[in-house]
């Protein structure tokens, strides 16, 4: 919501370069570029979430979506502290090393924001406790 609610603005102000006639034509070409990028980080930023199916885990980032079979999963860690710059989301731990963060649930500075996250991990741990118990038995 406040991604949207600061574009939106930005995206008037672009759009008003590209219609008036006193704007040369780079001008607007710059400005038209400049919105569809701030349109396309909108819709991205809507589209975030962690989605959870049978075989698979995905995380849709700003950027990147990953597609992460459970069977890849060592676990699930709470985000770090407010502030920190990298992996800034719920940590996914694969049992290769890598770390995937989930965006959309990093911790900000209250502290709800950081319950919502736990309720997340500790669903996701049920779901990776099940699909290893399917893997076990089947």
């Amino acid at each position: 919501m406040a991604a949207g609610s600061f574009a939106f603005p930005v995206l008037l102000i672009f759009f008003g370069g590209v219609i008036v006639p006193s704007t040369n034509g780079l001008e607007k070409v710059a400005n038209s570029l400049v919105a569809l990028a701030i349109v396309v980080l909108m819709v991205r930023v809507a589209r975030l979430g962690l989605f959870a199916e049978p075989s698979q885990l995905m995380v849709r980032d700003i950027f990147r979506t990953y597609k992460i079979s459970w069977s890849e999963i060592a676990g699930f860690e709470v985000p770090p502290p407010h502030g920190t710059w990298r992996k800034t989301g719920i940590r996914i731990r694969l049992l290769d090393g890598r770390v995937i963060s989930a965006t959309l649930y990093t911790r900000g500075s209250l502290e709800r924001t950081s319950l919502a996250a736990r309720r997340v991990i500790d669903e996701l741990a049920r779901l990776l406790a099940e699909s290893k118990a399917r893997a076990a038995a089947g």
